[in-house]
């Protein structure tokens, strides 16, 4: 075996190693959990981000139309970490209906966020959002809220009763 290849052997067994043991030294797995979140909701934005340069600068109508681009949605970033076993129901709630020209403007519009009906305690005090540019961000509920009555004002939809689990 080459120098090279031992080295790479051992830098994925380090990393692979890093990866078992790191939620164990985080403050909480809730923490580690936000962590894997928010690289899915990455994942999903820059998928998004090119489907809609592909297709004349609009994003899609629904998620399916991503598969493409996005994978199939038996991937795991399509189920958010902090979703609990017994919740039936959407991780991540996608909002159509945006284009480039959303994205390029001043004003910040929200394109995916985390599901709140499930998030709870510490959880629930900031939620994951994912913006037109790919950038994510963790809103708290009031913050959260004002986004996205500018999103679906924007849009020209009725923003859906959001709902906290308490």
């Amino acid at each position: 075996m080459s120098k090279k290849m031992v080295f790479l052997f051992v830098g994925f067994f380090i990393f692979a190693l890093y990866l078992i043991i790191m939620p164990f030294f985080t403050k909480t797995k809730t923490t580690y959990k936000y962590q894997l979140s928010i690289g899915n909701l990455k994942q999903i934005g820059l998928g998004l981000l090119m489907y809609a340069e592909d297709h004349n600068d609009v994003f899609p109508d629904d998620l399916e139309q991503t598969e493409e681009y996005l994978g199939s949605f038996k991937y795991d970033f399509f189920q958010s970490r902090l979703k609990p076993k017994d919740f039936n129901g959407p991780t991540f709630i996608y909002i159509s209906g945006h284009s480039f020209k959303d994205a390029e403007s001043k004003e910040k519009y929200i394109i995916f966020y985390e599901n709140p009906k499930y998030l709870s305690g510490y959880e629930r005090e900031k939620i994951p959002v994912l913006y037109l540019e790919g950038y994510v961000e963790r809103l708290k509920k009031e913050k959260f809220l004002s986004e996205l009555r500018k999103t679906y004002g924007h849009i020209g939809k009725p923003m859906p009763e959001i709902k906290f689990k308490d």
